[in-house]
């Protein structure tokens, strides 16, 4: 997979988007014995805001400038811009802290009864820090309401080595996904496909579906 070298530039629609996102970091303290994991995680997911967008061009710009971001994931340029595109004609929920956008998620509807998380990007500094999973409980509150039994995700298939996509995949098991099927020659031989997904119709549409527990796998 192509890897772009990083500019200074930034386009018009990322000056839209161009505050710097708020670096939370983890602390740890000994209860009963027990190393425990604390800090202002929880404080900090209170203060995230996550709101579903209807502009196309707010659409553009968020997902334009946080994928940018992530050239470890989206580092070909046509692949980002079809990912923006896309986006950009989708039901799509962004989060925020006040106003500065640190992540988002699109939504591809292919029939009455199955959903695609087709694209997901939290800002690097922000990752571990529970955005990606407030972000997947409104994914699934969204398909539940729209009466969806299947929402599913495409991501790298383990037979390809790369650590980011490892996180990758241990995420979306951490929230509930299961590898479904490997789909070897979708994305090219040397990027093999692994299909993943959820059975919605035994959940409920409520606050806070996804156990939120505390781990070092996080988005």
């Amino acid at each position: 997979m192509k890897k772009l070298k990083r500019t200074r530039h930034r386009s018009k629609l990322q000056r839209l988007v161009v505050k710097e996102p708020l670096i939370v970091q983890r602390k740890s303290k000994n209860i009963d014995g027990k190393e425990a994991q604390y800090s202002v995680i929880e404080r900090y997911e209170n203060m995230i805001t996550i709101k579903e967008v209807s502009s196309s061009t707010e659409k553009m710009a968020i997902a334009d400038c946080i994928l940018r971001n992530l050239p470890e994931w989206f580092g070909i340029e046509s692949s980002l811009r079809e990912y923006v595109e896309l986006a950009s004609e989708s039901p799509f929920f962004a989060a925020y802290h006040d106003s500065n956008p640190v992540g988002f998620v699109a939504i591809r509807v292919h029939n009455p009864i199955s959903a695609e998380i087709f694209v997901m990007g939290i800002h690097k500094e922000n990752h571990r820090q529970g955005i990606g999973r407030k972000l997947i409980e409104h994914c699934i509150n969204y398909s539940i309401d729209k009466k969806i039994e299947y929402l599913s995700v495409k991501t790298l298939d383990e037979s390809r080595e790369d650590e980011s996509y490892r996180q990758t995949r241990l995420f979306y098991q951490s929230v509930g996904f299961k590898p479904l099927e490997v789909l070897p020659t979708l994305w090219g031989e040397e990027n093999p496909c692994l299909l993943m997904i959820m059975y919605l119709s035994n959940k409920q549409s409520v606050e806070n579906p996804i156990n939120l527990e505390l781990n070092n796998i996080d988005g």
